[in-house]
């Protein structure tokens, strides 16, 4: 999502205020909208390849996280400031 600051984090829960992106939890969904610039056009602001691989790494993080949560059977919310990547 997009901040009010112009910056660009990772919204796992999709709770924080800006304008925001959907994409499905699949790295080929990720990688094919940053490679089409699909984000960069939802969140109308540039993003460079240090925030774009800072993204990246939170977005498998949260994938991981939440395929080891299913695993578990446990119903957890991350707390927000584990979620944000900046």
């Amino acid at each position: 999502m997009r901040d009010h600051e112009d910056g660009v984090c990772l919204d796992v829960m999709g709770r924080k205020p800006g304008r925001g992106a959907y994409v499905c939890p699949d790295e080929r969904c990720f990688n094919a909208a940053r490679d089409t610039g699909k984000f960069e056009r939802a969140l109308r602001v540039k993003i460079s390849d240090v925030e774009y691989q800072s993204l990246h790494d939170g977005f498998l993080n949260a994938i991981d996280f939440e395929k080891r949560l299913q695993e578990s059977d446990v119903e957890i919310e991350p707390a927000d400031g584990l979620t944000d990547v900046q």
